[in-house]
């Protein structure tokens, strides 16, 4: 999935920008760091991250119906009514997404504070 992402958005790049860095002499690295690099790397993160955020979330529900992992931690403890540990399990899940959504937050203002100076 992530993939087809990644594609639409280099497909997506302007390429005026890229022919007006080629046009004032610029290598082709420049180009890659100036002109590709800041225009996509908002989508590459914000999708990279919004997928691990699902990953995250998944693996809890995979493991409540069997298939091991955080999800298994928190129907064991439930099952021997370890009501400690299922907060404790609760708490790390709730932990993880939190942190989660905190990092796509400052990664997507870093990378829009980037994309923007790079336009200007």
């Amino acid at each position: 999935m992530l993939v087809k992402v990644y594609a639409e958005a280099i497909e997506e790049i302007d390429k005026g920008v890229i022919e007006a860095i080629k046009a004032t002499g610029g290598s082709q690295f420049q180009v890659i760091m100036q002109g590709v690099l800041p225009t996509i790397m908002s989508a590459f993160i914000s999708w990279s991250v919004f997928r691990f955020d699902v990953n995250i979330r998944y693996a809890a529900v995979l493991g409540i119906v069997g298939a091991g992992g955080i999800g298994w931690e928190l129907v064991r403890a439930s099952r021997v009514m370890a009501y400690d540990q299922v907060l404790g399990v609760t708490l790390v899940i709730f932990g993880m997404i939190i942190s989660m959504e905190f990092l796509t937050r400052y990664l997507k203002k870093r990378s829009d504070v980037v994309s923007a100076k790079a336009a200007s």
